[in-house]
């Protein structure tokens, strides 16, 4: 009989974990990226190649500073590979795609300590930006669970004909 109590105590005592834990959110979430209309031209969409790359703060500020003209040219970065960055192809066929939150690139993001992405776009047309958050192909999007709030189900990120942008509130930080 005692053991029949202490397997029901850990039953009981898991089951009440799961209730309370019921509104803390999973993480990570989907990172749904889409095009906006106003890359939709009579009908046809522009190819955009969208670039998410996992950094850390140690890393962070070189991306910020990174020319993104220079990142995109025949032999910038961009054409290297990277270990933790999700390439996405978006344009007629698919005007929306999801890096669902089982998809083995969040695993190299978190075990290799990325706290943001920075996303990359190539939009054609858009003269170079400057530094940081000034240039409007360049979005940093923190990944980390504490800037979000548990009702958070995705992080959407637009592309637009004038730049990049993040859809989804984010909390401030701590």
């Amino acid at each position: 009989m005692k053991a029949l109590n202490g397997v029901f105590g850990r039953v009981v005592g898991f089951a009440s974990a799961m209730l309370v834990c019921a509104g803390c959110g999973s993480w990570p979430k989907n990172v749904v990226v889409r095009e906006d209309k106003s890359l939709n031209d009579g009908g046809t969409w522009a190819v955009v190649e969208v670039h998410l790359i996992g950094v850390n703060k140690v890393e962070l500020p070189r991306w910020q500073n990174l020319s993104v003209s220079e990142y995109w040219s025949p032999s910038g970065e961009g054409r290297r590979p990277n270990e933790y960055t999700k390439v996405l192809r978006l344009g007629t066929g698919s005007t929306t795609v999801t890096v669902g939150k089982d998809d083995p690139i969040w695993k190299k993001w978190t075990s290799g300590g990325k706290t943001d992405l920075v996303v990359l776009a190539d939009l054609k047309g858009i003269r170079e930006g400057q530094a940081g958050q000034a240039d409007p192909r360049r979005l940093v999007v923190p990944i980390k669970k504490v800037r979000y709030a548990n009702s958070v189900q995705q992080i959407t990120i637009s592309v637009e004909r004038n730049g990049v942008s993040l859809l989804t509130p984010v909390e401030p930080e701590e």
